[in-house]
């Protein structure tokens, strides 16, 4: 059936997304998807190529969460919502290494979000990048926790960066190493 936000999947489907959830989702779906993604990634790992990390985009706007999704897929598990209320809740449920999230939503902000992922001692160590189109909004970001910032215009390239280098922060506090790190 055709439902709101049909011609979002289609886009994202198209982009290479192998699921998108449209809001609003319940429980059961929101875990459906999770185990669905789980065994994708489990086919990644036998196919031999490792993950860097696992991200979570968090974007009111679908087709920024398709772009960026599409430029962090080839390296990273990518997890994407542009459901604000349940960013918290995918972060507790998929343990991601980084968030990367839009400043500000529809009705939240990136500082309700921190506060919310700081609050939880399961989430303290994820890395979050701050997406935004205001440049000026930098200071602000790094004040109310976030660990990094982007400018949305700045391109993938800044952005792939900025991802790979909060995944090696966070290897370097967890003890972990990657490829790539030595």
């Amino acid at each position: 059936g055709i439902f709101p936000g049909t011609e979002y999947r289609r886009d994202a489907l198209r982009a290479g997304a192998f699921d998108y959830l449209t809001k609003p989702f319940n429980w059961t779906q929101f875990q459906a998807l999770v185990k669905k993604s789980l065994g994708e990634v489990e086919k990644h790992q036998k196919s031999g190529q490792q993950f860097k990390g696992t991200v979570i985009v968090a974007d009111d706007d679908p087709e920024w969460l398709m772009l960026i999704r599409g430029w962090l897929e080839p390296d990273y598990r990518v997890f994407a919502t542009d459901d604000e209320k349940k960013i918290v809740e995918l972060a507790s449920a998929v343990r991601p290494d980084s968030l990367v999230l839009d400043f500000q939503l529809r009705t939240l902000t990136a500082a309700d979000i921190c506060r919310a992922m700081q609050a939880d001692p399961r989430l303290r160590m994820v890395q979050i990048i701050v997406l935004t189109s205001l440049e000026n909004e930098k200071l602000r970001s790094l004040k109310i926790g976030a660990d990094r910032f982007v400018v949305k215009d700045s391109g993938p390239e800044e952005l792939i960066a900025t991802v790979d280098a909060s995944m090696h922060r966070r290897n370097l506090n967890t003890g972990t190493l990657i490829k790539g790190d030595v």
